[in-house]
């Protein structure tokens, strides 16, 4: 059987929502990863998120890359802060709400492991 997000966030000290936003490829509806999958591991990834933001709510026709880009975030920074729109496909679907951080302070090991 395959392994679940929790038990490999565990075992590699990520989150799973770390884990999940690297691999966004790998979502499936039964939250389960199976046999030959290829995982990346984020590597001392450190974020912090200043509490104050904002919440956008989804349109017909956004996209995760769309939002991202309108905010100026990276694509998987936006995914990272918002772990319970992860769906299979990563498709959003109207009237969704994704938070959108005010304030964003990255070291240098999370500017690598996201891809900045």
């Amino acid at each position: 059987p395959g392994d679940f997000w929790t038990r490999l966030s565990s075992r590699f000290s990520v989150t799973t929502a770390e884990l999940q936003a690297a691999n966004p490829h790998l979502m499936r509806e039964d939250g389960v990863l199976q046999p030959g999958d290829r995982l990346l591991v984020p590597n001392g990834v450190r974020v912090e998120i200043d509490q104050q933001g904002s919440f956008y709510t989804v349109r017909d026709g956004d996209s995760w890359m769309k939002i991202a880009n309108d905010f100026d975030l990276p694509l998987s920074l936006l995914q990272l802060v918002n772990p319970d729109m992860m769906r299979p496909g990563l498709i959003l679907k109207p009237g969704d709400e994704l938070f959108i951080p005010a304030d964003i302070r990255m070291d240098l090991a999370a500017r690598a492991g996201l891809g900045l």
